[in-house]
């Protein structure tokens, strides 16, 4: 995979390397004044590294010092900002970047399929509300992350092109825990379902058109609903989830940029396979 250094580089800068250097710099003062009274407090009562008599001439020279000390706290900080901020941006755009080319992939697989069409494509960059298009190819992009974790008994999150995602590495802030913790118990949820192969084609086509019995009926690919009324249920509603799920996440500014251009990829890809049809047929 392919990875851009400048944008890394930006992505960083945007992150860690303004807001740790900011609050290390906001800190800085605090630390600086409330270690000065703690070590005169300690000095005229006697305490801490003051207690014995010996040990005051160094005790003294730590105060006279202290500010250096705070100075060389916050240059480090400042500098392990930038580290912090690279590895942060690498599994970021390396995640971000996976999931647009699961988009994309899927998209054309489903088109040649013909589980969506062309005037699927038109209506979406016409309106850009077409939820087949908006919510239905990332909800099953994520429901097949799903279970290729789970039947590989993957702790984490196993993506496509080898990426994986766990608790250990994936990025900090508060956008990646809104992320990561209803992926984990959606994840957790099938698990316990311990799905069927015909219930997970029926899940996908589920997700897929957002329950659309229309669309569903019209696709055939091998999928069956649950006899049970219960688990049908249960499977349905972790559907609808993952298509509220996918329906916050299009609204991010970044995902409509970035989708704008995977729907393009989809639609030319589909272009150039009629072209070389009707070529042939020539």
């Amino acid at each position: 995979m392919r990875i851009s250094i400048l944008h890394l580089f930006f992505r960083s800068c945007e992150n860690y390397v303004i807001f740790i250097p900011l609050i290390t710099l906001y800190k800085a003062p605090i630390l600086l004044f409330k270690g000065w009274q703690r070590l005169v407090q300690d000095l005229v009562g006697r305490e801490g590294p003051f207690l014995e008599t010996v040990c005051v001439p160094f005790a003294g020279l730590l105060i006279v010092l202290w500010p250096i000390a705070v100075l060389l706290a916050t240059i480090g900080g400042v500098l392990s900002s930038i580290g912090f901020g690279v590895y942060a941006s690498v599994i970021a755009y390396q995640i971000w970047d996976n999931f647009f080319k699961g988009c994309e992939h899927v998209g054309k697989e489903l088109l040649v399929k013909g589980a969506i069409t062309t005037a699927d494509l038109d209506a979406w960059q016409q309106s850009k509300n077409n939820k087949i298009v908006t919510v239905g190819i990332p909800a099953y992009v994520f429901l097949d992350c799903f279970l290729r974790s789970i039947k590989d008994g993957f702790a984490g999150f196993l993506m496509s092109d080898n990426v994986k995602l766990t608790s250990l590495n994936r990025p900090e802030g508060r956008v990646f825990d809104w992320l990561f913790d209803p992926m984990s118990i959606m994840k957790a949820q099938l698990k316990s379902l311990q799905l069927e192969e015909s219930e997970e084609l029926y899940l996908f086509k589920f997700c897929l058109y957002g329950g659309d019995t229309t669309r569903m009926e019209a696709w055939d690919n091998g999928g069956a609903p649950p006899r049970e009324d219960i688990r049908r249920a249960q499977l349905e509603g972790i559907g609808r989830r993952l298509q509220g799920f996918c329906l916050t996440l299009s609204r991010l500014p970044t995902s409509r940029r970035r989708f704008i251009q995977v729907v393009k990829e989809i639609a030319q890809g589909s272009n150039q396979r009629s072209y070389s049809f009707g070529a042939a047929a020539v």
